[in-house]
């Protein structure tokens, strides 16, 4: 590796930060822009943010990406690789490690605890919103992940792979990546999601297997919480400002799980590799 192609790439990466910085907040100033009128609640307020400034400063950053890499969108989806048996592989993945990641997400917040005003604000948004703003925030999430995959994954790591190896390339591109949505109670499981997704795209060569499995992984997450009846503990019921821990049968189910989804993606590789 050649110190001096270090360093503009890190160059590039700080600046791409920095751009999406700025385009949230021109993003938030427009949006008090219009909001202004209306004269909502601040609740209101920081839901409208939540839903609408992910996607639109990502949109954003992504052409600008597109812009100063020369990538063509059509190079990123050549590869289609996608049979039945890796879908229900990342199906599988998506189930265990929401569990597994959950209950890292819990042993955290024992380090660094919620305070009472963001648990109430995490609750309200999460449990007692309406359908409609289920529904917004659903298809938000999932336009949000998909921006991001093909940012992260399809400009970012696709560019890294051609000049480092596939270790630092992955390693590089997650650490970038924590820049955008960084979290303390939340940094390990984003970490360790992000490395998984890197090393699919980088073995698979695919950008459509590491967007659905970012897409399948936020899924099940916003299906647990909306969807399933059956509330578990330290899983999908409402926060506490103090740590709650999921069932050790749940844990274990996540642990099974998981075993069970490696094996049947080792499966699907193989027969490619065949």
């Amino acid at each position: 590796m050649k110190k001096k192609d270090f360093g503009p790439k890190i160059f590039d990466l700080l600046l791409l930060f920095l751009v999406f910085l700025f385009f949230q907040y021109i993003t938030m100033i427009i949006l008090n822009l219009i909001l202004l009128p209306f004269e909502l609640t601040q609740d209101k307020i920081n839901l409208i943010y939540s839903l609408s400034i992910p996607p639109i400063s990502f949109g954003l950053i992504l052409y600008f990406g597109f812009k100063r890499s020369k990538i063509k969108v059509k190079s990123l989806f050549r590869n289609t690789d996608l049979s039945l048996l890796k879908l229900i592989a990342l199906l599988i993945l998506a189930i265990s490690l929401n569990i597994i990641l959950s209950e890292l997400n819990n042993i955290l917040q024992c380090f660094f605890p919620l305070s009472e005003s963001s648990v109430k604000e995490i609750n309200i948004h999460l449990f007692n919103s309406s359908l409609a703003i289920t529904i917004i925030s659903i298809i938000s999430t999932v336009i949000t992940v998909t921006l991001e995959e093909i940012f992260f994954r399809g400009i970012i790591l696709k560019t890294l792979l051609q000049r480092y190896s596939v270790s630092i390339a992955i390693l590089s591109t997650s650490c970038f990546a924590l820049l955008f949505s960084f979290d303390l109670q939340h940094i390990i499981s984003l970490f360790t999601l992000h490395l998984l997704l890197g090393w699919l795209y980088a073995r698979t060569g695919s950008l459509i297997n590491a967007t659905l499995g970012r897409i399948l992984y936020h899924s099940i997450t916003m299906m647990a919480i909306y969807l399933l009846p059956y509330k578990i503990r330290g899983f999908n019921s409402k926060l506490t400002s103090v740590a709650t821990f999921q069932p050790l049968w749940f844990n274990l189910l996540g642990v099974v799980l998981l075993i069970l989804g490696v094996l049947l993606l080792y499966i699907d590789l193989k027969r490619g590799d065949n």
